[in-house]
Formats: C-alpha cells, structure tokens, sequence
C-alpha cells in the first residue's frame, strides 16, 4: 500500500514546512579521514500551487512572451512557478513576475510518495563522469 505525506503551510507562512525523514541525499561516516560518500536519491514530490487569475492575465500576453518566457498556457505558468517556489524563490524575484504582489502565487501543499520503491538511488555524477571516461579508452 502505498503511503503519501502532505504539509501545509503554517497560516500567513508563504511556503509549506519541510518534510523531515523523506529519502533524502545522505553522507557516510568519514573514516581515517576520507571524504563522507554523498549518496544520490531522486523523490518525486507533486505540488498543489494556487495562482491568483489577475497575475494569470497579466502574463499570458503575446508581449510578455516575447520578453520573459515561451509558456503559453496558464499550466505552464503554474509549473514554473511551482518549481520556483518550491526552492524558496520570490514571486516578485522572479523575470516577469517582479510587479506581481506576493500573494497572488504560493505552494498550497507538497505530496511526497513514502514507498520506498518510488525511491530511486542515483550514482554520483563525479563516479559517472569517471566510469564514462574510463569506457572511451
């Protein structure tokens, strides 16, 4: 059975709380002095944004476009603001959107799948890299 975790944001907080005990990147014990191993996870996570309809109407202009970004479709406005907020990014830092006021884009709620077989460990790019380049030879 698969189990799914949501948070919400503490009221008037503008991004939700983290989610603690998730499959996240974590480092061996360094012993005699060698460097920690970093281990790689890929978490798929699902974000439920709220987009106020005015900043919607603001951007989805053929001007605005030309200017900022190719999204030509209010989801697509919605995944790229999904996936800025979710790193903590401002609404009004963001190309295009700084005349927007804070409010009308925020994280409502991330759903983070528990089952550990929708966990993936990823190799370490360096390792890849080498093993790559030790192929080629």
């Amino acid at each position: 059975m698969r189990k799914r975790r949501t948070t919400k944001p503490a009221s008037g907080s503008p991004r939700p709380a983290v989610v603690p005990g998730v499959a996240v990147a974590a480092s061996g014990v360094a012993d005699s002095g060698s460097p920690p191993r970093i281990r790689g996870f890929v978490v798929t996570m699902r974000v439920r944004v709220s987009v106020d309809q005015r900043l919607l109407d603001d951007v989805l202009t053929e001007e605005w476009r030309e200017m900022f970004y190719r999204l030509t479709s209010e989801k697509a406005i919605a995944s790229h603001l999904a996936y800025n907020l979710v790193q903590d990014r401002r609404l009004s830092s963001l190309d295009g959107f700084a005349d927007q006021p804070e409010d009308r884009a925020r994280v409502e709620e991330i759903f983070v799948e528990e089952d550990e077989d929708d966990v993936e460990e990823v190799e370490e790019p360096r390792r890849r890299k080498e093993r790559a380049r030790r192929a080629k030879r």
